[in-house]
Protein backbone atom coordinates (compact mmCIF):
# COMPACT_ATOMS: atom_id res chain seq x y z
CA UNK A 1 0.00 0.00 0.00
CA UNK A 2 1.45 3.47 -0.96
CA UNK A 3 2.21 5.80 1.95
CA UNK A 4 0.38 9.41 2.26
CA UNK A 5 2.52 12.11 3.57
CA UNK A 6 1.08 15.32 5.23
CA UNK A 7 3.25 18.80 3.61
CA UNK A 8 4.61 19.05 7.08
CA UNK A 9 6.00 15.26 7.24
CA UNK A 10 7.41 16.24 3.78
CA UNK A 11 9.02 19.36 4.50
CA UNK A 12 10.77 17.45 7.51
CA UNK A 13 12.07 14.77 5.40
CA UNK A 14 13.23 17.24 3.13
CA UNK A 15 15.45 18.89 6.09
CA UNK A 16 16.54 15.59 7.88
CA UNK A 17 19.71 14.79 8.73
CA UNK A 18 21.51 11.79 6.62
CA UNK A 19 22.96 9.40 9.28
CA UNK A 20 25.15 6.71 7.63
CA UNK A 21 27.29 4.90 9.37
CA UNK A 22 30.54 6.43 10.69
CA UNK A 23 32.65 3.30 10.63
CA UNK A 24 35.67 4.16 8.45
CA UNK A 25 36.26 1.88 5.59
CA UNK A 26 38.93 -0.83 5.32
CA UNK A 27 40.48 -0.06 2.52
CA UNK A 28 40.27 4.01 2.08
CA UNK A 29 41.79 5.68 -1.38
CA UNK A 30 42.49 9.02 -2.21
CA UNK A 31 43.63 11.58 0.17
CA UNK A 32 41.76 9.42 3.21
CA UNK A 33 44.30 7.17 2.96
CA UNK A 34 47.34 9.64 3.45
CA UNK A 35 46.68 9.26 7.34
CA UNK A 36 44.45 6.55 8.79
CA UNK A 37 43.34 7.89 11.73
CA UNK A 38 41.97 5.27 14.20
CA UNK A 39 39.49 7.48 16.29
CA UNK A 40 38.35 9.25 12.89
CA UNK A 41 34.97 8.55 10.82
CA UNK A 42 34.69 8.08 7.53
CA UNK A 43 34.78 10.54 4.72
CA UNK A 44 31.14 8.90 2.97
CA UNK A 45 29.68 9.63 6.59
CA UNK A 46 31.09 13.04 6.86
CA UNK A 47 29.88 14.39 3.16
CA UNK A 48 26.62 12.72 3.63
CA UNK A 49 25.94 14.50 7.02
CA UNK A 50 26.97 18.05 5.78
CA UNK A 51 25.34 17.94 2.54
CA UNK A 52 22.09 17.06 4.17
CA UNK A 53 22.13 19.95 6.70
CA UNK A 54 21.65 22.11 3.89
CA UNK A 55 23.59 24.61 4.83
CA UNK A 56 23.96 28.24 3.16
CA UNK A 57 27.29 28.94 1.17
CA UNK A 58 28.47 31.32 4.00
CA UNK A 59 28.00 28.57 6.98
CA UNK A 60 30.95 27.83 9.04
CA UNK A 61 31.75 24.08 9.76
CA UNK A 62 33.81 23.58 13.15
CA UNK A 63 35.10 19.98 14.51
CA UNK A 64 37.06 20.90 17.96
CA UNK A 65 38.51 17.22 17.92
CA UNK A 66 39.16 17.17 14.32
CA UNK A 67 41.88 14.63 13.81
CA UNK A 68 43.21 13.84 10.33
CA UNK A 69 40.82 16.81 8.95
CA UNK A 70 37.72 14.57 8.05
CA UNK A 71 35.21 17.25 8.99
CA UNK A 72 37.02 20.07 7.80
CA UNK A 73 38.34 18.06 4.05
CA UNK A 74 34.06 17.78 3.65
CA UNK A 75 32.58 21.00 4.46
CA UNK A 76 35.11 23.01 2.66
CA UNK A 77 34.60 20.30 -0.53
CA UNK A 78 30.73 20.97 0.03
CA UNK A 79 31.80 25.22 -0.28
CA UNK A 80 31.88 26.03 3.39
CA UNK A 81 33.94 27.85 5.32
CA UNK A 82 35.71 25.20 8.15
CA UNK A 83 37.06 25.52 11.25
CA UNK A 84 39.33 22.52 12.95
CA UNK A 85 40.98 22.68 15.96
CA UNK A 86 43.12 19.69 17.75
CA UNK A 87 44.97 19.76 20.55
CA UNK A 88 47.54 17.17 18.77
CA UNK A 89 49.93 19.00 16.72
CA UNK A 90 50.68 15.78 14.54
CA UNK A 91 46.78 15.77 13.81
CA UNK A 92 47.07 19.76 12.43
CA UNK A 93 50.24 18.45 10.28
CA UNK A 94 47.89 15.76 8.86
CA UNK A 95 44.59 18.08 8.33
CA UNK A 96 46.50 20.33 6.41
CA UNK A 97 48.19 17.76 4.24
CA UNK A 98 44.74 16.73 3.46
CA UNK A 99 43.79 20.31 2.86
CA UNK A 100 46.59 20.65 -0.07
CA UNK A 101 44.85 21.57 -3.78
CA UNK A 102 44.95 19.77 -6.14
CA UNK A 103 46.61 22.02 -8.92
CA UNK A 104 49.78 21.43 -6.42
CA UNK A 105 49.91 17.90 -8.17
CA UNK A 106 52.61 18.43 -10.80
CA UNK A 107 54.73 19.99 -8.86
CA UNK A 108 55.24 17.81 -5.43
CA UNK A 109 56.98 14.79 -7.50
CA UNK A 110 59.97 17.21 -8.63
CA UNK A 111 59.73 19.36 -5.00
CA UNK A 112 60.16 15.43 -3.33
CA UNK A 113 63.56 14.40 -5.55
CA UNK A 114 64.79 18.47 -4.02
CA UNK A 115 63.75 17.65 -0.67
CA UNK A 116 66.00 14.56 -0.82
CA UNK A 117 69.08 15.89 -2.72
CA UNK A 118 69.10 18.91 -0.15
CA UNK A 119 69.09 16.15 2.43
CA UNK A 120 72.27 14.46 1.54
CA UNK A 121 74.06 17.89 1.07
CA UNK A 122 72.82 19.71 4.21
CA UNK A 123 75.25 18.88 7.00
CA UNK A 124 72.53 18.62 9.82
CA UNK A 125 74.70 17.63 13.23
CA UNK A 126 72.43 19.64 15.97
CA UNK A 127 71.43 15.71 17.14
CA UNK A 128 71.66 15.77 20.62
CA UNK A 129 71.52 12.41 23.12
CA UNK A 130 67.64 13.94 24.09
CA UNK A 131 66.32 13.75 20.65
CA UNK A 132 63.28 11.95 20.85
CA UNK A 133 63.42 9.45 17.88
CA UNK A 134 66.72 8.18 19.35
CA UNK A 135 64.19 5.88 21.84
CA UNK A 136 63.78 4.01 18.45
CA UNK A 137 66.96 4.13 16.00
CA UNK A 138 70.62 4.49 16.11
CA UNK A 139 72.09 8.18 16.13
CA UNK A 140 73.20 7.99 12.76
CA UNK A 141 69.80 7.11 11.74
CA UNK A 142 68.39 9.69 13.40
CA UNK A 143 70.39 12.07 11.93
CA UNK A 144 69.47 10.95 8.24
CA UNK A 145 66.09 11.29 9.37
CA UNK A 146 66.22 14.84 10.82
CA UNK A 147 68.33 15.99 7.18
CA UNK A 148 65.17 15.26 5.62
CA UNK A 149 63.02 17.25 7.63
CA UNK A 150 65.40 20.14 7.57
CA UNK A 151 65.10 20.07 3.89
CA UNK A 152 61.50 20.37 3.92
CA UNK A 153 61.95 23.83 6.14
CA UNK A 154 64.34 24.91 4.20
CA UNK A 155 62.62 24.11 0.99
CA UNK A 156 59.04 25.16 1.75
CA UNK A 157 59.44 27.23 4.82
CA UNK A 158 62.71 28.79 4.05
CA UNK A 159 64.51 28.38 7.61
CA UNK A 160 68.04 27.94 7.57
CA UNK A 161 68.29 26.30 10.90
CA UNK A 162 65.14 23.77 12.11
CA UNK A 163 62.16 25.28 13.38
CA UNK A 164 60.98 23.17 17.08
CA UNK A 165 57.60 22.06 15.78
CA UNK A 166 57.08 21.74 19.44
CA UNK A 167 56.23 25.55 18.92
CA UNK A 168 52.19 25.55 18.20
CA UNK A 169 52.52 29.31 16.29
CA UNK A 170 55.13 27.22 14.20
CA UNK A 171 52.60 24.07 13.43
CA UNK A 172 49.57 27.09 12.64
CA UNK A 173 52.00 28.91 9.91
CA UNK A 174 52.82 25.70 8.89
CA UNK A 175 51.59 25.58 4.60
CA UNK A 176 49.34 22.80 3.11
CA UNK A 177 52.58 21.75 0.53
CA UNK A 178 54.83 21.96 3.91
CA UNK A 179 52.42 19.52 5.90
CA UNK A 180 51.99 17.23 2.74
CA UNK A 181 55.97 16.40 2.76
CA UNK A 182 55.59 16.27 6.79
CA UNK A 183 53.15 13.75 6.07
CA UNK A 184 55.03 11.40 4.20
CA UNK A 185 57.81 11.69 6.76
CA UNK A 186 55.33 10.69 9.31
CA UNK A 187 54.38 7.20 7.19
CA UNK A 188 57.76 6.46 6.62
CA UNK A 189 59.27 7.47 10.02
CA UNK A 190 55.79 4.79 10.96
CA UNK A 191 57.05 1.60 8.16
CA UNK A 192 60.35 1.82 9.95
CA UNK A 193 58.94 1.49 13.09
CA UNK A 194 56.77 -1.73 12.32
CA UNK A 195 58.92 -3.85 14.76
CA UNK A 196 57.83 -1.74 17.97
CA UNK A 197 54.12 -1.46 16.61
CA UNK A 198 52.10 -4.51 18.99
CA UNK A 199 49.13 -6.31 17.99
CA UNK A 200 47.18 -3.18 19.57
CA UNK A 201 48.17 -0.63 16.72
CA UNK A 202 47.14 1.92 19.05
CA UNK A 203 50.01 1.91 21.48
CA UNK A 204 53.72 1.40 20.51
CA UNK A 205 56.81 -0.38 21.77
CA UNK A 206 59.87 1.68 23.59
CA UNK A 207 63.44 0.58 23.18
CA UNK A 208 64.98 0.30 26.35
CA UNK A 209 68.29 -1.01 25.37
CA UNK A 210 70.50 0.54 22.92
CA UNK A 211 71.48 -2.90 21.12
CA UNK A 212 67.31 -3.05 20.15
CA UNK A 213 67.68 0.32 18.08
CA UNK A 214 66.99 0.51 14.70
CA UNK A 215 69.45 1.17 12.22
CA UNK A 216 68.25 1.66 8.77
CA UNK A 217 70.47 3.38 6.15
CA UNK A 218 70.15 6.74 4.33
CA UNK A 219 69.64 4.80 1.30
CA UNK A 220 66.71 3.26 2.76
CA UNK A 221 65.03 6.31 4.50
CA UNK A 222 64.99 8.36 1.18
CA UNK A 223 63.43 5.42 -0.20
CA UNK A 224 60.48 5.08 2.38
CA UNK A 225 59.79 8.56 1.79
CA UNK A 226 59.62 9.16 -1.75
CA UNK A 227 57.70 6.16 -2.07
CA UNK A 228 55.31 7.49 0.73
CA UNK A 229 55.20 11.18 -1.71
CA UNK A 230 54.39 9.41 -4.72
CA UNK A 231 51.26 7.17 -3.14
CA UNK A 232 50.04 10.75 -1.57
CA UNK A 233 50.77 12.12 -5.35
CA UNK A 234 48.28 9.19 -6.44
CA UNK A 235 45.65 10.41 -4.22
CA UNK A 236 45.65 13.77 -5.92
CA UNK A 237 46.00 13.24 -9.94
CA UNK A 238 42.41 13.01 -11.56
CA UNK A 239 41.32 15.14 -8.99
CA UNK A 240 39.42 18.44 -9.89
CA UNK A 241 41.26 21.71 -9.21
CA UNK A 242 39.35 23.74 -6.10
CA UNK A 243 38.32 26.67 -7.22
CA UNK A 244 39.61 29.80 -5.60
CA UNK A 245 37.04 30.78 -3.41
CA UNK A 246 37.14 33.99 -1.75
CA UNK A 247 34.50 34.07 0.34
CA UNK A 248 35.39 30.66 1.60
CA UNK A 249 37.96 29.80 3.96
CA UNK A 250 39.32 26.91 5.96
CA UNK A 251 41.14 27.32 9.03
CA UNK A 252 43.31 24.48 11.19
CA UNK A 253 44.57 25.21 14.06
CA UNK A 254 46.60 23.80 17.71
CA UNK A 255 43.87 24.26 19.81
CA UNK A 256 41.97 23.01 23.03
CA UNK A 257 38.06 21.55 23.19
CA UNK A 258 37.61 23.05 26.65
CA UNK A 259 38.93 26.88 26.03
CA UNK A 260 37.72 26.66 21.70
CA UNK A 261 39.00 30.33 19.86
CA UNK A 262 35.61 31.30 18.59
CA UNK A 263 33.42 33.46 19.31
CA UNK A 264 30.25 33.20 20.67
CA UNK A 265 27.02 31.93 17.84
CA UNK A 266 29.83 31.65 15.14
CA UNK A 267 29.25 28.32 14.52
CA UNK A 268 26.38 27.00 12.08
CA UNK A 269 26.82 23.08 12.24
CA UNK A 270 29.88 21.50 14.30
CA UNK A 271 30.78 17.26 13.17
CA UNK A 272 33.06 15.84 15.65
CA UNK A 273 33.47 12.45 17.59
CA UNK A 274 34.72 13.25 21.23
CA UNK A 275 37.23 10.46 22.52
CA UNK A 276 36.00 7.95 23.86
CA UNK A 277 36.37 7.02 27.32
CA UNK A 278 37.66 3.83 26.65
CA UNK A 279 41.61 4.40 28.01
CA UNK A 280 43.14 4.66 24.97
CA UNK A 281 46.22 6.72 25.44
CA UNK A 282 45.55 9.52 22.26
CA UNK A 283 48.88 10.61 22.72
CA UNK A 284 51.27 7.70 22.78
CA UNK A 285 48.83 6.34 19.31
CA UNK A 286 50.46 9.50 17.58
CA UNK A 287 53.67 9.17 18.96
CA UNK A 288 55.87 8.01 16.32
CA UNK A 289 54.54 11.37 14.87
CA UNK A 290 54.91 13.99 17.31
CA UNK A 291 58.50 12.46 17.82
CA UNK A 292 59.48 13.58 14.83
CA UNK A 293 57.58 17.16 15.41
CA UNK A 294 60.79 16.78 18.35
CA UNK A 295 58.47 16.03 21.07
CA UNK A 296 60.76 14.75 24.01
CA UNK A 297 58.64 11.79 26.07
CA UNK A 298 59.23 12.82 29.11
CA UNK A 299 58.81 17.04 28.82
CA UNK A 300 56.97 18.51 26.27
CA UNK A 301 55.56 15.10 25.32
CA UNK A 302 53.74 14.12 28.82
CA UNK A 303 53.02 17.62 29.04
CA UNK A 304 50.57 17.23 26.03
CA UNK A 305 49.41 13.83 26.80
CA UNK A 306 47.93 15.22 30.24
CA UNK A 307 46.35 18.04 28.74
CA UNK A 308 44.19 16.01 26.40
CA UNK A 309 40.72 14.52 26.50
CA UNK A 310 40.29 10.73 27.55
CA UNK A 311 44.09 10.63 29.04
CA UNK A 312 44.89 7.66 30.69
CA UNK A 313 46.89 9.63 33.39
CA UNK A 314 45.62 10.72 36.21
CA UNK A 315 46.45 14.67 36.55
CA UNK A 316 47.33 16.32 40.27
CA UNK A 317 44.13 17.80 41.30
CA UNK A 318 40.84 16.05 40.22
CA UNK A 319 37.45 17.63 40.70
CA UNK A 320 34.96 16.19 41.90
CA UNK A 321 31.63 14.90 40.65
CA UNK A 322 29.02 17.49 38.90
CA UNK A 323 25.23 17.75 39.58
CA UNK A 324 25.20 19.07 35.88
CA UNK A 325 26.86 16.10 33.88
CA UNK A 326 23.78 14.30 34.88
CA UNK A 327 21.83 11.46 36.18
CA UNK A 328 23.55 8.55 34.35
CA UNK A 329 26.72 10.27 34.89
CA UNK A 330 27.07 10.80 38.70
CA UNK A 331 25.21 7.04 38.39
CA UNK A 332 28.03 5.87 37.19
CA UNK A 333 31.16 7.44 38.64
CA UNK A 334 29.67 6.22 42.09
CA UNK A 335 29.04 2.42 40.58
CA UNK A 336 32.96 2.81 39.93
CA UNK A 337 34.08 4.43 43.13
CA UNK A 338 31.96 1.32 44.61
CA UNK A 339 33.50 -1.53 42.54
CA UNK A 340 35.40 -4.06 44.22
CA UNK A 341 38.05 -4.03 41.64
CA UNK A 342 41.28 -2.89 42.49
CA UNK A 343 42.15 0.76 42.43
CA UNK A 344 38.06 1.16 41.02
CA UNK A 345 37.79 3.75 44.24
CA UNK A 346 41.26 5.48 43.72
CA UNK A 347 42.89 5.65 40.03
CA UNK A 348 39.71 4.34 38.00
CA UNK A 349 37.62 6.45 39.56
CA UNK A 350 39.43 9.44 39.25
CA UNK A 351 40.30 9.17 35.76
CA UNK A 352 36.51 8.67 34.86
CA UNK A 353 35.74 11.78 36.62
CA UNK A 354 38.96 13.49 35.23
CA UNK A 355 37.53 12.91 32.04
CA UNK A 356 33.73 13.59 32.48
CA UNK A 357 35.27 16.97 33.24
CA UNK A 358 36.67 17.58 30.33
CA UNK A 359 34.06 16.57 28.54
CA UNK A 360 31.49 18.57 29.98
CA UNK A 361 33.19 21.88 29.42
CA UNK A 362 33.99 20.93 26.09
CA UNK A 363 30.25 20.46 25.21
CA UNK A 364 29.93 23.48 27.34
CA UNK A 365 31.97 25.56 24.55
CA UNK A 366 29.99 24.00 22.05
CA UNK A 367 26.92 25.33 22.87
CA UNK A 368 28.56 28.87 23.02
CA UNK A 369 30.14 29.17 19.53
CA UNK A 370 27.19 27.49 18.01
CA UNK A 371 24.42 30.03 17.03
CA UNK A 372 20.49 29.61 18.00
CA UNK A 373 19.03 27.38 15.00
CA UNK A 374 22.60 25.92 14.61
CA UNK A 375 23.28 22.18 14.71
CA UNK A 376 25.53 20.04 16.29
CA UNK A 377 26.65 16.01 15.54
CA UNK A 378 28.05 13.91 17.75
CA UNK A 379 29.70 10.16 17.33
CA UNK A 380 29.97 8.92 20.56
CA UNK A 381 30.66 5.14 21.70
CA UNK A 382 29.23 3.28 24.47
CA UNK A 383 31.92 1.44 26.37
CA UNK A 384 32.67 -0.63 30.18
CA UNK A 385 34.28 -0.55 33.18
CA UNK A 386 35.28 -3.87 34.28
CA UNK A 387 31.09 -5.12 34.05
CA UNK A 388 29.62 -2.09 34.28
CA UNK A 389 28.20 -0.15 31.69
CA UNK A 390 29.29 3.37 30.46
CA UNK A 391 26.22 5.35 28.56
CA UNK A 392 28.42 7.58 27.21
CA UNK A 393 25.25 8.77 24.17
CA UNK A 394 23.26 8.99 26.86
CA UNK A 395 25.91 11.32 29.12
CA UNK A 396 26.08 13.51 26.14
CA UNK A 397 22.35 13.48 25.66
CA UNK A 398 21.57 14.77 29.11
CA UNK A 399 24.75 16.78 29.24
CA UNK A 400 23.60 18.81 26.23
CA UNK A 401 20.28 18.94 27.09
CA UNK A 402 20.55 20.70 30.40
CA UNK A 403 22.27 23.57 28.03
CA UNK A 404 19.50 24.18 25.35
CA UNK A 405 20.47 21.89 22.83
CA UNK A 406 17.99 19.66 21.50
CA UNK A 407 18.28 16.07 20.09
CA UNK A 408 16.52 15.62 16.86
CA UNK A 409 17.95 12.33 15.96
CA UNK A 410 19.97 9.53 16.88
CA UNK A 411 21.34 6.38 15.12
CA UNK A 412 23.00 3.61 16.84
CA UNK A 413 25.45 1.30 15.19
CA UNK A 414 27.00 -1.75 16.76
CA UNK A 415 30.21 -3.00 16.71
CA UNK A 416 31.69 -6.38 16.92
CA UNK A 417 35.04 -5.59 16.79
CA UNK A 418 36.69 -2.28 18.51
CA UNK A 419 39.83 -1.32 20.68
CA UNK A 420 38.09 -1.81 24.19
CA UNK A 421 37.60 -5.03 23.16
CA UNK A 422 41.38 -5.93 22.55
CA UNK A 423 42.52 -6.70 26.59
CA UNK A 424 41.95 -10.09 27.73
CA UNK A 425 40.56 -9.20 30.39
CA UNK A 426 37.16 -7.55 29.01
CA UNK A 427 35.98 -11.11 28.38
CA UNK A 428 36.19 -11.87 32.79
CA UNK A 429 33.61 -9.32 32.84
CA UNK A 430 31.64 -9.87 30.20
CA UNK A 431 30.89 -12.06 27.46
CA UNK A 432 29.35 -9.42 24.84
CA UNK A 433 32.19 -7.45 23.59
CA UNK A 434 30.06 -5.22 21.48
CA UNK A 435 29.93 -1.54 21.52
CA UNK A 436 27.03 0.68 19.93
CA UNK A 437 28.28 3.66 18.27
CA UNK A 438 25.92 6.06 18.08
CA UNK A 439 25.39 9.17 16.10
CA UNK A 440 23.95 12.35 17.96
CA UNK A 441 22.10 15.14 15.98
CA UNK A 442 20.99 18.18 18.38
CA UNK A 443 19.88 21.55 17.67
CA UNK A 444 20.58 24.93 19.74
CA UNK A 445 17.29 26.51 20.51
Amino acid sequence: MRRKYTPAKLKRMKTEICITNPKQVKQATGREAWYRYYAGFSGHFARELIASARLSGKATVFDPWNGAGTTTAAAYALGHNSVGLDINPAMIVAAKARSLNAREANSLSPLGDDILRKAISNSYDEMGPADPLSIWFVPNSVKEIRRVESAIQLLLIGNLERLPMTDPENVDALSDLAAFFYTALFKAVRILLEPFIPTNPTWIKFSTRPGNRLRPRCETIHRLFRRQVEEMIDGVRGEAEQPLAAERSLRLAIGSSENIPLSDNEVDFTLTSPPYCTRIDYAVATFPELAVLGFEKEKSFENLRRSMTGTPTVRPSVPKPNREWGKTCNSFLKMVALHPSKASGTYYYKSHVQYFESLFLSLKEIVRVTKHGGRAALVVQDSYYKDLHNDLPLTVVEMLSSQGMVLERRGDFISAKHRAAMHPSARKYRANSRATESVLCFKKL
